[in-house]
């Protein structure tokens, strides 16, 4: 019987495995949350990988969910909203180089590579990346799993 190493056997290939890096994972999550198709329990133990197991019917409901938002074009009215907030944000101070743009590397002082020497640097927010194809490639994958565990 071919099973997954948490007993539950995909539909077909492609509900085998979702890689999302962690900077794609948690806005992709965090909107799950944001639309209902998951709850506050599940929104927080799916942000680490600890092994969160989602049930098929609870997929179901994420699919659901997740295609009626697209179709209404909400899902990217939400990714078009928060890039502009995400893009918005004010600059930080460079914490690699505590926003001197200088950094003493094996006793030289060069300039900062965080900030390439200008002290501050985009908020760290800015980094986690949201758009609608990744909802779409998480709902093929929700579609064809038949559950799944986030490990």
């Amino acid at each position: 019987m071919d099973m997954d190493l948490n007993g539950i056997k995909p539909k077909n290939d492609k509900g085998k495995s979702f890689c999302n890096n962690v900077w794609r994972w948690r806005p992709l999550w965090e909107y799950c949350f944001v639309v209902k198709a998951i709850n506050a329990q599940s929104a927080n133990k799916g942000a680490f990988n600890d092994g969160n197991k989602i049930t098929e019917r609870q997929t179901i409901k994420i699919v659901r969910i997740l295609k009626e938002e697209i179709k209404s074009g909400r899902t990217k009215e939400y990714e078009i909203k928060r890039n502009k907030l995400l893009s918005e944000l004010p600059l930080v101070k460079c914490e690699i180089c505590n926003g001197t743009g200088k950094r003493k590397i094996e006793g030289k002082v060069s300039t900062c590579n965080g900030c390439e020497g200008k002290g501050i640097v985009k908020d760290f927010s800015t980094w986690y990346e949201f758009n609608v194809q990744n909802v779409e490639n998480f709902i093929e994958f929700c579609e064809n799993s038949g559950g799944f565990t986030i490990w």
